[in-house]
């Protein structure tokens, strides 16, 4: 007798693997998909740890923005503190140099031959006028100037014939520059 198999076995076959690939298929793609949220949990825990180090950096950074500041205001407070101090130097040796700059003209004014009417010090500029007894007087006057070292530049700006008390005297006008005389140091510094 022959048999006749009215069921579909290729077909169910067929269906089988199907279902097999399906299978597959799915436990693959949830691998892959476990794989992908285990992967995104490992990332989001490294981005997390890093933008944790990004906040303790950044607060760092403002602990030291005001150490920054402090040193900012400390470094300007020295710059005015050296200004000061340096005007103050300055206002001593300038003192100091009127006092000088006197002291060696009284030197070097011949007591008995020049008399002096006015002396001024503006800066370094001296301006200084008198009347001696002739020109000879004048000049060595000049000259004794000149050997000091605290006056500078001693130029003769006017001499003119003056009658006082029935004898002729001269009249005359200096300008002068005074600076102190260069320390050691800055004579060092010089050579």
């Amino acid at each position: 007798m022959v048999y006749i198999n009215l069921l579909p076995v290729k077909e169910i076959k067929q269906r089988v693997q199907a279902r097999q690939q399906v299978f597959l298929f799915s436990v693959v793609f949830l691998g892959l998909l476990a794989c992908l949220v285990f992967a995104g949990v490992i990332h989001q825990r490294v981005v997390s740890g890093l933008e944790d180090d990004v906040a303790k950096l950044k607060l760092k950074k403002k602990e030291f923005n005001q150490v920054i500041a402090e040193i900012k205001k400390i470094e300007q407070d020295k710059k005015l503190l050296r200004t000061r101090i340096d005007i103050i130097t300055r206002l001593r040796k300038e003192a100091d140099l009127t006092v000088r700059v006197m002291d060696e003209v009284a030197k070097a004014t011949p007591p008995s031959r020049v008399y002096i009417n006015s002396l001024s010090q503006q800066g370094n500029n001296l301006s200084l006028s008198g009347v001696a007894l002739d020109n000879r007087t004048i000049a060595s006057y000049m000259d004794t100037l000149k050997m000091s070292p605290f006056v500078n530049n001693v130029e003769l700006r006017q001499a003119t014939l003056l009658a006082q008390g029935g004898k002729k005297l001269k009249s005359f006008s200096f300008a002068c520059k005074v600076s102190p005389p260069p320390t050691d140091d800055e004579s060092k510094t010089n050579k």
